[in-house]
């Protein structure tokens, strides 16, 4: 037993061993039977080029090397804001820790706010492309210009 997060990591080294393994949550019925229920991954748009059509990627825990984590993160949150919302919503492995809403942009990629906090707390691989592009950049986000900011969220259908 334990957090999806802790058993996705488990899962994940099985896999490594060439052992196969499958997530599944046993719910108690009244009756005292249980209800097995497979529990697939947690899918949610990574960060994508302004122009590639959105993709969903399945979040898995503890892959992104824990020296890099941070840095990452720190990138992700510190470009511009398109949109952000006052509020919180819960994290999708394990539904208790609470992620920050918006959606953010370097110029050239766009992303919701939560990879910040999913990088931060689970260190969720991103994709090797932005890993490369965010290093290549010395995790350092250039400031856009309010034209730049409207011309990107005209591109992506978002109000402005």
């Amino acid at each position: 037993m334990g957090t999806l997060a802790e058993i996705s990591l488990l899962r994940q080294g099985l896999e490594e061993l060439e052992v196969r393994a499958g997530i599944v949550f046993a719910t108690p019925r009244p009756s005292g039977r249980q209800i097995s229920l497979t529990k697939r991954g947690v899918h949610i748009s990574p960060p994508k080029w302004l122009i590639d059509p959105d993709v969903r990627v399945a979040l898995v825990p503890y892959c992104l090397p824990e020296s890099e984590a941070e840095l990452q993160a720190g990138y992700l949150e510190s470009a511009t804001a398109l949109a952000s919302a006052p509020g919180v919503v819960p994290d999708r492995l394990t539904g208790r820790l609470l992620f920050r809403l918006g959606v953010m942009t370097d110029g050239e990629w766009v992303w919701g706010l939560d990879w910040a906090d999913y990088v931060r707390a689970y260190r969720v691989d991103l994709p090797q492309e932005f890993r490369d592009y965010a290093q290549r950049r010395n995790y350092d986000p250039v400031e856009l210009g309010e034209d730049r900011v409207q011309e990107i969220a005209h591109t992506l259908g978002m109000p402005g």
